[in-house]
C-alpha cells in the first residue's frame, strides 16, 4: 500500500466505521449533544400532531463543546423547556406549571379541571399570594367595597344550605369560596363551628349563620336544618359556596342555594327558603378613589367639593356630593351620571374618575383551564403576560413576549 493511501485512511471520519458514542454526534463524533424537550413551534406532522423532540426544545442554542443549551430570553430548563417567571414571582407567589396550576387550585367558581396537553409542563406562571396580582405578582390589591352613592343597591348576599347526613357519624365537609377551602366542618357543627370554618376562608370578611332546625348542621330524621349564611361585609352578587364531603355515607347530600337556577330550598313541612343575590357594587376603591398597585392602598377622590374617605374609600366627608370625581370632571374622557354621580368611561379609559388608559386584551398564556385539557380560551389585559402602564394604556411584556 502507497503511503498516499495510508494518509487517506487515517482522516476518514468515525462514523464512516460505526456510531458514535451516547451523548455524542458529528462527523467525527466530537460534538456534545444538547438535551432535547419538546418544541414550542414547529412544522405539524399531520392534524393535531406536533411539537415533536427537538434540541433545545426549539428555544435555545446547542454548545456543542459542552453539549449545553444557552435559552432564548424567557426560557429556562436543560432543555429550555419551559418558561421563566420573571422576578420568581417577585418572592410573593409560587411559580408553577399549567398542570400544577389545575391540580392544586380551583377557578372562581370553585370548579376542579384536570390539564394534561402538549405545554401542561412547558407554560409556567406565577400563582400569586394573597393581597397581590399580576402575572409576576408585583401589582398589590387595593380594598374593593360598596358605593356609597348608589343608595338603591342594599341586599347582603344570603345562601341557603342543607345537609342530609346522620349527625353523629365522623363525617366533615369542606365549603369553597372563590376557590379558597374553609376548614373541615364536621356533620354536628354548631351555628358558631360553622361560622368559625367560613371565616377561614382568606376572602370572606364576615357572615351570619342562622338555623331553621336545631343545633346541628347535618340531619337524617325526616327534619330539615336549612342553614341561612349571610355575607355581612362581601358586598355585590356573590359566588355560591361549593361543598366536598368527606367520610360520609353514600346517601348523604349537601345542597347549596346559591344561584338563579338553584336558589330555593322546601323543607320537611312544605315552606319554601329563599336565597338572595346581593346587589351591592363590589369595585376596587369603591370606585370613589384610584388604587395605588405599589402599596395596596386607595387614594380617595377629592375634587369639585367632594371628598371621600375611609381605606376602600366608602366613606363621603362631605354631602351632598355635588359632581363626579375628575378634574376636569370624569378627566374629560367620560359622561357623569347625575343621579349616581359615576362617570361612565370613554372606550380606552377606565377609573371612578376616568384617568386611567386600559391596556389591550389577548388570549391568557397562562391562567386556569375553563374546562378539562381547555385552556388559552380567555381573553384578558395584557395576555396575562405583561403589566398595563396606565397612563398610556401600554402592556409592558415579560421578556421573550412581544404584541401590543
Amino acid at each position: 500500500m502507497r503511503a498516499l493511501d495510508i494518509v487517506a485512511l487515517s482522516i476518514i471520519p468515525l462514523s464512516c466505521h460505526g456510531e458514535c458514542a451516547s451523548g455524542f454526534t458529528g462527523a467525527d463524533c466530537s460534538l456534545r449533544e444538547c438535551p432535547t424537550g419538546s418544541a414550542f413551534f414547529d412544522m405539524a406532522e399531520i392534524d393535531d400532531t406536533a411539537h415533536l423532540q427537538t434540541t433545545c426544545s426549539g428555544r435555545g442554542h446547542c454548545d456543542h463543546t459542552k453539549g449545553e443549551c444557552s435559552c432564548a430570553t424567557g426560557y429556562v430548563g436543560i432543555a429550555c423547556e419551559r418558561t421563566k417567571c420573571k422576578h420568581d414571582c417577585s418572592r410573593r407567589g409560587q411559580c408553577i406549571s399549567m398542570r400544577h396550576l389545575a391540580d392544586s387550585t380551583r377557578n372562581h367558581e370553585s370548579l376542579q379541571y384536570s390539564y394534561q396537553l402538549w405545554d401542561a409542563d412547558k407554560l409556567y406562571g406565577c400563582e400569586c399570594d394573597l393581597g397581590y396580582a399580576g402575572y409576576d405578582c408585583s401589582l398589590r390589591v387595593c380594598p374593593f367595597g360598596d358605593d356609597p352613592l348608589t343608595q338603591s343597591e342594599t341586599d347582603d348576599e344570603i345562601q341557603l344550605l342543607r345537609c342530609t347526613a346522620n349527625a353523629s357519624s365522623n363525617g366533615h365537609m369542606v365549603l369553597y369560596f372563590d376557590g379558597k377551602a374553609s376548614s373541615a366542618i364536621p356533620v354536628s357543627s354548631s351555628v358558631m363551628t360553622l361560622k368559625h370554618a367560613l371565616k377561614t376562608i382568606p376572602l370572606i370578611v364576615d357572615v351570619e349563620v342562622n338555623y331553621t332546625t336545631g343545633t346541628t348542621l347535618c340531619r337524617d330524621d325526616g327534619m330539615d336544618n336549612i342553614v341561612y349564611i349571610t355575607f355581612t361585609h362581601n358586598p355585590g352578587p356573590l359566588l355560591p359556596l361549593v361543598a366536598e364531603t368527606f367520610d360520609m355515607d353514600p346517601s348523604s347530600l349537601v345542597e347549596i342555594a346559591a344561584s338563579t337556577s338553584l336558589g330555593m330550598l322546601t323543607d320537611h313541612i312544605g315552606v319554601n327558603h329563599f336565597n338572595v343575590k346581593g346587589n351591592k357594587e363590589n369595585e376596587e376603591c369603591s370606585n370613589r378613589g384610584i388604587c395605588d398597585q405599589e402599596t395596596g392602598s386607595c387614594n380617595c377622590f377629592d375634587t369639585n367639593g367632594d371628598q371621600y374617605a375611609g381605606n376602600d374609600c366608602s366613606e363621603v366627608v362631605t354631602s351632598p356630593v355635588t359632581n363626579c370625581p375628575g378634574d376636569p370632571i370624569c378627566s374629560d374622557r367620560g359622561v357623569c351620571d347625575a343621579t349616581t354621580k359615576r362617570c361612565i368611561c370613554e372606550d380606552g379609559y377606565t377609573g371612578g374618575d376616568c384617568s386611567q388608559r386600559s391596556c389591550p386584551h389577548g388570549l391568557t398564556w397562562f391562567g386556569y383551564p375553563s374546562s378539562n385539557n381547555v385552556a388559552h380560551d380567555m381573553m384578558v389585559e395584557c395576555s396575562n403576560m405583561g403589566t398595563c402602564l396606565r397612563a398610556r394604556g401600554e402592556c409592558i411584556c415579560n421578556d421573550g413576549f412581544f404584541g401590543s
